[in-house]
């Protein structure tokens, strides 16, 4: 059985769907004949979707213009980070980081450096007054803020393992995940939390990965269907 893939594009959003017995590594070339095109693979992450099955989401480079020596050196220099040791958790929120180790401030000159919960991808978030940018790549999404404290509250009141349950905002999010929350019409801002229009979504991808860093919650890294829970403020 193959496995089921979305390419979706920066600037294009999703692209097309098929099932695939073998999917491309980051860097890698992919056309598409069907819609003529074709892009280079900048990121690949499992979500899970509205049935409960989960799919691949591939972004790729409209450009696909890159030279290519430089991708296989990103992609090397990516690939001994992630083979290093995961570095100690952060500390419990409200703590100071241990003496030597500086915490991020979260500014746009300074900015949360984050990585996907299976450790697949890395972006970057920083806090702009009533808003969270998000930078993947070359995409940005923006969220509400508040959306770190009330996620936080929401899975303290949860008391247990929650779904991630990524999903784009053109896709149904599954119930009880905390992409499906972070849609709700019962959260506390009555919707979405994302603000850019067709990239509200991938709340359940990029939002835990902020609070593991800021000692909020707990966060699983397996390679797919990962869950968070709370860690009570001290």
């Amino acid at each position: 059985m193959g496995i089921q893939v979305c390419y979706w594009a920066t600037g294009r959003g999703e692209l097309l769907r098929v099932e695939l017995e073998t999917v491309p590594d980051r860097g890698d070339t992919v056309t598409l004949p069907s819609i003529d095109f074709t892009g280079r693979v900048l990121q690949r992450d499992f979500a899970t979707i509205a049935d409960g099955n989960e799919e691949l989401l591939i972004q790729l480079d409209p450009a696909g213009s890159a030279d290519p020596s430089r991708w296989e050196q990103g992609r090397r220099a990516r690939a001994s980070r992630q083979s290093l040791r995961r570095p100690p958790p952060p500390p419990h929120w409200g703590q100071t980081a241990p003496e030597g180790e500086a915490m991020a401030a979260g500014t746009s000159t300074d900015p949360w450096e984050l990585r996907t919960a299976p450790g697949t991808s890395e972006y970057t978030m920083y806090r702009d007054g009533d808003e969270l940018v998000c930078q993947v790549g070359s995409t940005r999404l923006t969220y509400q803020a508040r959306a770190i404290d009330d996620l936080h509250t929401w899975l303290v009141e949860q008391g247990d393992w929650v779904p991630l349950g990524a999903a784009d905002e053109q896709k149904p999010a599954a119930d009880g995940t905390v992409e499906a929350w972070g849609r709700s019409d019962a959260n506390p801002v009555g919707g979405w939390y994302g603000t850019r229009k067709g990239y509200r979504g991938r709340f359940g991808m990029y939002l835990p990965p902020l609070l593991e860093e800021l000692g909020m919650v707990e966060l699983e890294h397996k390679p797919r269907s990962n869950r968070v829970r709370a860690l009570p403020p001290k």
